[in-house]
């Protein structure tokens, strides 16, 4: 075998291990994200929840609470893969401090 061809099957390699672990990163966020949905309960307070997204794995700064324009009260919950734009999210709608909706959504 020649250099170029050595070469070739290094960088392929390696692209295929960085595609591999990519892979593996995105299905782990997605069951942390799953899991932290299937956690909560319609009906349930919505007081510590954001310390219990973080507990599962979601991102301190990326998991916040917030009034959306329609005046619904959420909270975003972003479980990150291993590329910038790769995150499982878990939204939860609440009203009046109780957990009213839970969907859980992907943004790649």
């Amino acid at each position: 075998m020649n250099y170029l061809t050595k070469g070739a099957i290094v960088i392929v390699s390696l692209f295929a291990t960085l595609v591999a672990f990519g892979t593996y990163q995105k299905r782990q966020a997605s069951k942390a994200s799953t899991a932290f949905c299937n956690s909560v309960a319609i009906n349930s307070p919505d007081n510590g929840i954001k310390e219990k997204a973080i507990s599962f794995g979601a991102d301190p700064r990326m998991s916040v609470f917030f009034v959306d324009d329609n005046n619904q009260h959420k909270f975003i919950a972003a479980f990150h893969g291993f590329f910038a734009f790769d995150r499982s999210i878990c939204e939860i709608t609440t009203e009046n401090n109780f957990v009213r909706s839970i969907k859980q959504w992907g943004l790649d």
